[in-house]
């Protein structure tokens, strides 16, 4: 009888000691559920403060940039020059006199607008039509006046389709100068009050503002900027993300576009879209 109660003992104190244990793991796995969801909450809500900044930063830029826009627009002093020369008679003298008048207007919106001379744009008037080029950089790039070059710029028939209203373009090469520079710009269709077309009016900026707007994220995620359509028109870490990217393509869409369903089960991601922009800064943590 005894010996009965002692093994009835022993049973009764394993099954404490069991649930005891069992209490402790399911406690232990429960904290570190927990812990890893408040890392993972920790790391999506800074992901989401660098997006933010990212995309606030190029917000930043193209307003400046359309700000210049609506400074040619707005400048009457150019604006009466590019009727005079519609109506007017064109001979090479006088389309280079007015060229270098239009140097001199733009040096002056310029510097009345308060622009960082380091980062200054490229402002461009194009008329294809006329064969007509009108441009001033401070890096003094010499435009391609070729017409055929000029009536084949892509971005003017979206200007057009606007008809005044904004029309941001993503990076793309520039088409206008001699130098392969990559550029990202704002347009805008120039029109007289009764809706006479004068021209479309380009401020372009370099891709290296991308590049540095980016430089937040630096080394701790794959950044990724997609344009209004999908496609990717910056990745940061190029290799290492672009592999990535592509591995979660799906059959048959073309390599530009960037398809994160794959990618969610391996990576941490966030996005953050701009409304201004229509860009949507895409960052991957692995």
């Amino acid at each position: 009888m005894r010996r009965l109660g002692l093994r009835q003992q022993e049973k009764i104190a394993f099954s404490f000691t069991l649930i005891i244990v069992l209490s402790l793991g399911s406690a232990s796995l429960m904290f570190n559920i927990h812990v890893r969801r408040i890392a993972l909450d920790d790391a999506r809500a800074t992901m989401q403060d660098v997006a933010t900044s990212i995309s606030s930063r190029l917000d930043t830029e193209l307003l400046a940039l359309d700000r210049i826009a609506l400074g040619v627009i707005g400048n009457k002093e150019i604006m009466d020059a590019l009727v005079q020369m519609t109506m007017s008679s064109k001979s090479r003298v006088n389309t280079q006199l007015r060229r270098y008048e239009f140097q001199k207007m733009f040096d002056t919106l310029i510097f009345s607008l308060n622009t960082s001379v380091l980062t200054s744009p490229m402002i461009s008037i194009i008329r294809p039509e006329q064969g007509d080029y009108y441009g001033w950089s401070i890096r003094g790039d010499v435009a391609i006046t070729d017409p055929q070059t000029l009536k084949n710029i892509p971005w003017l028939k979206d200007a057009k389709a606007g008809r005044g209203a904004r029309v941001i373009l993503p990076p793309r090469q520039n088409e206008l100068i001699a130098q392969e520079d990559i550029v990202f710009s704002v347009a805008r269709v120039l029109v007289t009050p009764k809706n006479y077309l004068l021209g479309y009016l380009e401020v372009q900026q370099s891709y290296q503002i991308i590049i540095d707007a980016f430089s937040v994220a630096a080394d701790r995620f794959h950044g990724i900027l997609l344009s209004q359509t999908g496609e990717m028109i910056y990745q940061s870490n190029a290799s290492e993300t672009m592999n990535t990217a592509l591995a979660a393509q799906s059959p048959g869409q073309p390599e530009a576009q960037f398809h994160k369903e794959t990618l969610l089960k391996t990576h941490l991601i966030t996005e953050h879209y701009s409304p201004y922009t229509k860009w949507t800064i895409v960052l991957m943590r692995p």
